[in-house]
Parts: C-alpha cells; structure tokens; sequence
C-alpha cells in the first residue's frame, strides 16, 4: 500500500512517499527539533533512519529539495550522503538516487551552509551527467552549462519542464507518476529575476492502485501568482482549440493537497488577507474547489493555527477557507495540520494511506479514542480533531 507521510516540524517541511515496491521519495528536509523538552517538534533524522533501518535501506530512490529556504532543507548537510565532498560521506548518511532540484538552485549564488552543499551537489551531478533531475531550462541554465564547455543537448535528458512527466517513474511501470506544475521557464524568458519562492518545485504525485487513481499536489511554497499561472496554463491546454488535451483537467485534480507555505494567505492571494477569510484569486479558488475530489484532505505542514504576534503563518484567515474546502468536499475535519495531528499535545508523523479507496488519513485516531477502520474521513474518528 503506497503511502505519505508528512512530518510535525512546525513551519517547516519534510514528506515521504513510499511505493508498493519499498522505494521511496523524500520531498524536502528540515530537522528542526531541539533539546527543549516542550518542543513537540518530531526527530527527524531519527524518524527517517528508523524508517530505511526497517526497510534494510541505505538511502531513497529521489530526494527533491523544492527550494533553499531554511525550513526545507535544514539540517541537509548532517543527514545526506553528498558525492561531491567527500567529508560528506561515511557510514549512517542517506544516499539519494535521484537529486530533484529547480533550475533556479543551480543558478543561486552566495549561498552559505545547507543551500551551498545541495547546490555544489547539483551542480556536481550536472557536470557529471548523472543521478540529477532539473526542473525547467532556462536560457540562463543553458549559458551556465556552455560557460563551463558542455553542450546542453547533451543534459537534456536530465531537465523537465513544466507540463512534463518525471521519466524516473511512470503510472505503467510503477503504478506512481510525477507531473511537473513549476517552475516555468518562461519567467525567465520574460526577464524575471530567479527567486526562490517564485520558482520553486510543484507537482502532483499520481497513485494507481487497483485502477483506482489517487492524486496529490504538492505545492511547496508557491504564491498566489504562480498557482493562478499554473491553473491558467494547465486549463489553455485542455482547452486549446488547435490541439485540445482534456486530460490536462486532470492534472489539477486532487484527493490530497500539501498546502502551500504553511497555509500563508499570500498563496491565496498576493494582498488581501481578509478580515475573517482570506477570499483567493478566481483561478485558485477554483483549483481548490472545483477540482478537489469528495473527502479529498488538506494537509497544513505547520504550527497549530492561532494569532500570532510576529505574523508569520498559518494565518486564521487561510485556514477559514481551507477548512470550507474540506466541508465542501465532504468532512470540514480533512483540514489537518500537523503539529496539531493527532493531537496538539502529541503531534505524530501523519500517514495518509492510498488504497483503492483512495486518499485515508491512516493514524487518526488519538490514543483512547477508540479503535476502528478510517475510510476517506467520513466520520469523525477518521481524521484529525476539528481545529475550531
């Protein structure tokens, strides 16, 4: 049974894909926990080692950093093995299969610490041409490589773009696909200055199980712009009157989201937060309402949801209009958030179980809450507490 797991890490990011057949994808890290006893906060290097130890694993089939903001990459450079130095390898660090990186990684400069390692390694495995897998190809990628006297042709096959699938899996082979929403390179076609957020990895992940297809979308820490651009983009296609592709519609489709930049109301919208809720932009209100499947789950990798004085997410007002999302779509406690999951004194890694059923929130179900099957969240022991 293929599964996801997203860890507590309070505004931070880490999430795990495991096939059917043992292997598995790591979407960011950032160990993040300290020594205070009232950090709840998981041990992640703990949990993953925990994890491959089980499985007799010495590493993952893909790791993809979406981009290098601290609170998804934190703490790299003590977990993975990295081919490119060798203080950076030894006994107990987790080797990566495929590197998945934005373009815009390559191309960052001034970079300190946990960005400057995974950026050395990707660029490393450019030059070399193997084990690297860049998304989108700017023109200002393309001059890099010819700087450094390698034909772009030659890389080719280790760059997707947006609208394309991830050759390392295919729904066929490996009942498990990729579909690549970002980064465009036309923002770099169109004079934009590379930026982190802005072109960072999103894409949704495609499960086949039985027939039965279940789909998620993780969208890192995309802005409202960008998710209108992706909707906008993925829809012309599907609708395009020269070369029309409906299935393009599906490629929005979703029974489980990864929300966005820790439920920030800036990936809703770019200014409007709203006094109660967050109204977004028309096309994203569309991606999250028309095209959520029924008993579809909203994950938020953050801190509980309250006010806070520093203003930084989740945001009251995102998480309002998350939480109508879930409700439209069946179960108003499919908004879950995961220092809040199971419960806020005991956050746990939330495990979300693909069947043929689709898309369950398997560990809901808080100590002496009873026991019992979790289908879908279609009652209240099937997802996490309701978070007011």
């Amino acid at each position: 049974m293929p599964t996801i797991t997203c860890f507590p890490l309070d505004n931070a990011d880490c999430s795990r894909i495991d096939l059917d057949d043992g292997r598995s994808i790591l979407v960011d890290f950032a160990a993040v926990a300290t020594d205070d006893p009232s950090d709840k906060r998981v041990d992640l290097p703990a949990e993953l080692r925990a994890h491959l130890s089980r499985n007799k694993k010495d590493g993952y089939e893909a790791v993809a950093f979406t981009h290098f903001d601290n609170d998804h990459i934190c703490g790299a450079s003590d977990f993975f093995w990295f081919d490119r130095y060798e203080k950076y390898q030894g006994e107990g660090r987790a080797k990566i299969g495929t590197l998945m990186v934005p373009a815009v990684a390559i191309l960052e400069t001034g970079n300190t610490g946990d960005s400057r390692l995974i950026r050395d390694e990707a660029r490393h495995r450019l030059v070399k041409g193997y084990g690297i897998r860049v998304f989108s190809t700017p023109g200002l990628l393309t001059d890099w490589l010819r700087d450094r006297g390698i034909d772009p042709a030659t890389r080719a096959h280790l760059f997707t773009d947006a609208g394309e699938l991830v050759p390392e899996f295919t729904l066929e082979r490996d009942r498990f696909e990729m579909f690549a929403h970002s980064p465009f390179a036309t923002r770099s076609e169109q004079g934009l200055k590379p930026n982190r957020n802005g072109d960072c990895l999103g894409f949704q992940a495609v499960f086949d199980v039985n027939g039965r297809l279940t789909r998620a979308l993780f969208l890192a820490d995309l802005r409202a712009n960008e998710i209108d651009q992706i909707v906008a983009i993925t829809e012309w296609h599907a609708k395009n009157p020269d070369h029309p592709d409906p299935s393009r519609f599906d490629r929005l489709r979703w029974d489980v989201f990864h929300l966005p930049h820790h439920s920030s109301y800036l990936s809703l919208h770019p200014s409007e937060r709203g006094s109660r809720k967050t109204t977004p932009l028309p096309n994203v209100a569309r991606l999250f309402e028309d095209y959520g499947e029924p008993q579809s789950i909203l994950i938020s990798p953050s801190r509980p949801v309250r006010r806070y004085k520093d203003n930084d997410p989740p945001h009251p007002e995102a998480a309002a209009y998350y939480k109508d999302v879930a409700e439209g779509h069946g179960n108003r406690r499919n908004y879950v958030v995961t220092m809040e999951h199971p419960t806020p004194g005991q956050p746990k890694p939330l495990v979300i179980a693909i069947t043929v059923n689709g898309a369950t929130v398997a560990n809901a179900t808080p100590p002496g809450w009873g026991a019992g099957p979790v289908v879908g969240g279609a009652t209240p022991s099937s997802s996490a507490i309701d978070h007011g």
